[in-house]
């Protein structure tokens, strides 16, 4: 393309391009003083509809208080719902005469009140009962549910739109109290308005164009007014429109989006918390921006006269302007040819000329960068060759670097597969030791029951003998003491057996209830007295100011009876004080309880092994004392498992201090989940582990835990040989031999 066809059209490009730029900005000016004249157009509108929805619901609810405060209205409620006990003395017949009468009259008045913009007017006691209504059919019906009874007790309410059951209608409620000269509220005066009131208020379309409407939406999407190009839509047409997503969000403001018809519509859209509801008006696009789309078309025209002005003036521009530029066209060909030395002819002073002399200076300079071109070729033939020789050398130490980190993975997973075999072999062992604990626990539990069944008997013998040892000599009785004695001590030492393994197995329930923690405390001192006065020690106690907490009663007991009994057994002179108080830091929320005794002492270096199963301190104790070394560790797992600590801090010597605490609220209450095979049989052990009582006339069986029906073949046998022992017995005491009964009993056992 010649250059002057090019100059023209560069010219007619830069008009060209002036005047789109003109034009758009004029556009823009336009379509937005347009957009705002629509945007005011529908914000007046839409807040115009707003204060009449506003002023109508206003008089709707003026209306129903003026019939609220009719003097006759509130006359009749007084007189017919406010007391139950009125005059007496009049005849029921009569009385109830004059109630329809009334009746008659205030209901004459609503009607009289009432206007074409209600669709019921009612009357309710304070009890929700329509007492009557302008439709005879709701008299008697209940309303006490409803929200326009509840808040119309205490002001008026205005409830939201909806489809009425009795008028199949789309309305809404006006509510308010009827209030006698007391100030008190006798009854609710209530009136359904019908929403095509509303609906001709939003149908009205002055400022909207042909395509414009006001339409509510409900907080449910539902269409609560008519529209104009659909008829019967209200509470039958849901709208998910983005504009009235936004507004039901609770967002206010003008958008353009697709309406309920799918039309583009530009709408104006506000909520309106009074009424629950979402107004809406719009305008389809089309007609709002009709005049826009005038203007677009004048703009064209105006632009097409533009150009072919711009292209004669542009094309003249070019001759005039293009002819110096051809001597340069010749300079350049020259250079093609590689003559550098070749001068542009200058003749004038203008621009062109200018730039002549410039073409003449570059071509000297073309001349020097061909020499600098050739300098340049041999440094960069250099350069290629130190670059090659600097990646041979990077490679070479890149894969050094990368052999030995394959070295390194390699004696990484050698040590991943000794690791894991280590954990292979720690998970073996811990199995083994779980199969040893369960081998344990299931030892005990077998080795208490088989204990326990011929210590029943022995037990059950000696309170036989107990009844004959008036006939026994001083030996024979100091030998029954010894038997009871060491006969307790076992019975003592299996219970304790038995809950060791309810604690260890998960059997252990807890069953929380109020505990006053000073009573408790107080009562057991006074039961423990007489132990503390046979040692000459003082029993004391400091339970001012802690109350009830949420415990297991019967395990508070135990927890008091070991850690108080151990202080009385180890202490053979000075006090022992039970202390309690509630806690503070960290211990907040927990009661803390305290037992400080001035006995003989723990050494420090036994302390940590104090509450673990059958531990004594020292075997000289243990035989001075007696004991299973399993109180403190049952004492201890009870505390735990009531979410509570247990602590001792102790002085060879000097005495000791044992602190637990216990929640004031429990902070979780133990379940067991045992199977209710296993239950079934561990309530077996249990009920083997009972005392038999005997006496002469019956034998009868006493259980500390639980009786079962099926309590074991032990029970029975066991039940089976006292029988048979009294037989014995009541035949011997015709001999009235202590010496028999002895020997007799003596080849029984055996």
């Amino acid at each position: 393309m010649k250059l002057l066809y090019k100059f023209a059209i560069g010219i007619l490009s830069v008009t060209m391009l002036s005047v789109i730029i003109l034009g758009v900005i004029f556009t823009l000016y336009t379509s937005n003083l347009i957009e705002q004249r629509i945007s005011a157009q529908l914000t007046s509108v839409g807040t115009l509809k707003e204060n009449q929805l506003n002023t109508f619901v206003d008089d709707s609810k003026i209306e129903i208080e003026s019939v609220a405060h009719n003097p006759l209205l509130i006359e009749y409620m007084v007189k017919f719902h406010k007391s139950s006990d009125h005059d007496t003395d009049i005849n029921s017949n009569d009385l109830e005469q004059e109630k329809i009468l009334e009746e008659a009259i205030v209901k004459n008045l609503v009607i009289e009140l009432n206007s074409s913009k209600f669709g019921k007017l009612f009357v309710l006691t304070k009890e929700g009962v329509v007492d009557f209504s302008t439709l005879s059919e709701e008299k008697g019906k209940i309303r006490s549910t409803e929200a326009y009874f509840i808040n119309g007790l205490n002001s008026t309410y205005t409830q939201q739109f909806y489809i009425s059951v009795s008028t199949r209608e789309p309305t809404f409620t006006v509510s308010t109290p009827i209030i006698d000269d007391d100030g008190e509220v006798v009854g609710v005066m209530a009136g359904d308005v019908r929403v095509r009131d509303i609906a001709n208020i939003m149908s009205e379309r002055s400022g909207l164009g042909n395509t414009g409407e006001t339409i509510l939406i409900n907080k449910n999407n539902l269409l609560v007014s008519d529209s104009r190009f659909i008829a019967d839509l209200a509470f039958k047409k849901t709208i998910y429109t983005e504009g009235v997503k936004e507004c039901l969000k609770g967002s206010n403001g003008i958008k353009e989006y697709l309406d309920y018809r799918n039309v583009p519509i530009i709408g104006y859209f506000k909520w309106i918390p009074d009424r629950d509801v979402c107004l809406v008006t719009k305008m389809d696009i089309v007609e709002a921006y009709a005049s826009l789309n005038v203007l677009y078309h004048r703009l064209l025209i105006f632009g097409i006269f533009v150009l072919i002005c711009s292209w004669i003036i542009a094309y003249i521009l070019s001759i005039i302007f293009t002819k110096p530029v051809r001597r340069l066209v010749e300079g350049t060909e020259q250079w093609a040819k590689g003559n550098f030395l070749y001068e542009v002819p200058v003749k004038s002073t203008d621009e062109i000329a200018s730039l002549c002399k410039a073409f003449n200076d570059a071509s000297k300079e073309m001349l020097r960068a061909k020499e600098l071109d050739k300098e340049t070729r041999k440094l960069e033939k250099k350069s290629s060759e130190m670059a090659k020789n600097y990646v041979r050398d990077l490679k070479r130490e890149l894969d050094k670097k990368t052999l030995d980190l394959r070295k390194n993975v390699t004696e990484l997973e050698k040590s991943k597969k000794a690791s894991l075999n280590i954990m292979d072999d720690l998970s073996e062992s811990n199995k083994h030791l779980q199969d040893l604990d369960k081998a344990k626990t299931d030892f005990l539990n077998v080795a208490s029951h088989e204990l326990k069944t011929p210590l029943t008997a022995i037990s059950a013998y000696l309170e036989i003998l107990d009844d004959y040892k008036g006939q026994f000599n001083a030996e024979q009785l100091q030998g029954l003491d010894a038997i009871k004695r060491n006969s307790n001590q076992l019975k003592m030492l299996i219970g304790n057996i038995l809950e060791i393994s309810r604690l260890d197995s998960g059997r252990f329930d807890l069953n929380i209830s109020d505990v006053d923690v000073k009573e408790k405390v107080i009562s057991f001192v006074d039961n423990l007295k007489i132990l503390s006065e046979n040692k000459h020690i003082e029993l004391k106690y400091d339970c001012d100011g802690v109350g009830i907490i949420s415990t297991d009663a019967m395990r508070f007991e135990e927890i008091l009876n070991n850690l108080i009994g151990n202080a009385i057994k180890f202490t053979d002179k000075g006090s022992v004080t039970v202390k309690t108080e509630y806690g503070i830091g960290k211990e907040k929320g927990f009661v803390v309880i305290s037992v400080i005794d001035t006995g003989a002492g723990i050494p420090e270096d036994k302390i940590n092994n104090l509450f673990q199963k059958f531990y004594q301190v020292d075997a000289t104790v243990s035989r001075r004392y007696g004991g299973t070394g399993l109180g403190l560790s049952i004492t201890k797992k009870m505390i735990e498992l009531q979410g509570g600590k247990i602590s001792v801090s102790s002085v060879a010597g000097k005495g000791s201090t044992f602190r637990f605490t216990l929640p004031i609220q429990p902070t979780r209450k133990l379940v067991s989940n045992i199977d209710s095979k296993i239950r079934s049989k561990a309530d077996e052990l249990y009920t083997a582990a009972g005392t038999l009582t005997v006496d002469k006339t019956d034998v009868k069986t006493t259980d500390n835990t639980e009786t079962k029906n099926d309590a074991g073949a032990d029970k029975r046998v066991v039940t089976n040989i006292l029988k048979e022992s009294k037989k014995q017995i009541t035949k011997s005491k015709k001999h009235s031999n202590p010496k028999q009964i002895n020997r007799h009993t003596s080849k029984k056992k055996r």
